[in-house]
């Protein structure tokens, strides 16, 4: 890989446009807002919104690798079948991209597409049940991202993320703001930021499968994991609270449980992640946040 565009250039994205900027890669991160320090950054920034029409303006694609980090309208509480604008924008790239010799597409998805197993254990092969608008959407979106990948003639990967956790976000944040965990009290998954970046560079390596669950392949019941935030930073325990939210992606995401398998992805990276759970993940993220 010698040039790639992050399309929606924010926690991750910038994390990754960092990483491949020192590897040196032509990077250009796509966000709607400058964000102060922008002019600092190792690698160029471009301002566009791609829920508009944006004709000719995306940055030049040849022979790069387009990652799509954009997720479904944060406004969205129900999904309608008939009408499915939040596909709009992934028309809009793919229209901007026609004609163009990339060398593949990587669509940042969600594990939220699979909605509430009860904590059954998840993986590429488990049908997608979503239980909230935004899951629905997500995998609309996937689906998209496969056929644009054969429209486009480029190799195509859809990664099902969960929580993605590293300095100033994460357990820990949440814990320093107070955070009130909601019952019941189920599974959760996530990933360092850090081996998602590793994951994300090694793609323009090598060949991807069309569909990675991301995880670190350890999920805890959540209340596990925030004693385990206390213990090892002396913050206050988290408030339990009945309490659910009134927006059901929101209210998916504090309730739903299960637990997802990452056979798939270690097979294919063919090394261990550096976080292969939480314990290790939120330990160096402490580390991180400390001397930052």
């Amino acid at each position: 890989m010698k040039r790639a565009i992050i399309i929606g250039c924010g926690y991750t994205g910038s994390a990754l446009a960092t990483q491949l900027s020192a590897a040196s890669i032509d990077v250009i991160g796509v966000r709607r807002h400058a964000q102060e320090g922008d002019d600092k950054l190792p690698y160029t920034t471009k301002l566009l919104d791609i829920s508009s029409d944006f004709d000719d303006q995306l940055p030049e694609a040849e022979d790069a690798i387009v990652y799509y980090m954009v997720g479904p309208p944060k406004q969205a509480r129900q999904y309608d079948p008939k009408k499915l604008s939040h596909l709009a924008p992934v028309d809009r790239l793919v229209n901007a991209l026609a004609g163009k010799s990339i060398r593949g597409l990587v669509y940042l998805s969600s594990t939220s597409v699979y909605g509430d197993t009860q904590g059954d254990w998840v993986d590429e092969d488990t049908p997608t049940t979503p239980g909230s608008p935004w899951g629905q959407m997500r995998v609309d979106i996937e689906n998209r991202f496969w056929e644009a990948g054969i429209q486009l003639n480029a190799p195509t990967t859809v990664l099902r993320l969960p929580e993605i956790y590293g300095p100033g976000r994460g357990p820990i944040e949440r814990l320093r703001k107070g955070y009130k965990m909601r019952m019941p009290e189920r599974y959760s998954n996530r990933i360092h930021l850090a081996d998602l970046v590793d994951i994300l560079a090694m793609i323009g390596k090598k060949t991807a499968p069309a569909l990675l669950v991301a995880a670190d392949g350890n999920p805890a019941k959540t209340q596990e994991v925030y004693e385990h935030v206390t213990r090892i930073t002396g913050l206050v325990a988290p408030i339990q609270s009945t309490d659910l939210p009134d927006d059901p992606n929101i209210r998916a995401l504090v309730t739903h449980s299960k637990r997802c398998r990452n056979t798939r992805l270690i097979q294919w990276m063919d090394r261990p992640l550096r976080y292969p759970s939480y314990k290790e993940g939120l330990e160096e993220t402490l580390a991180q946040d400390t001397t930052q």
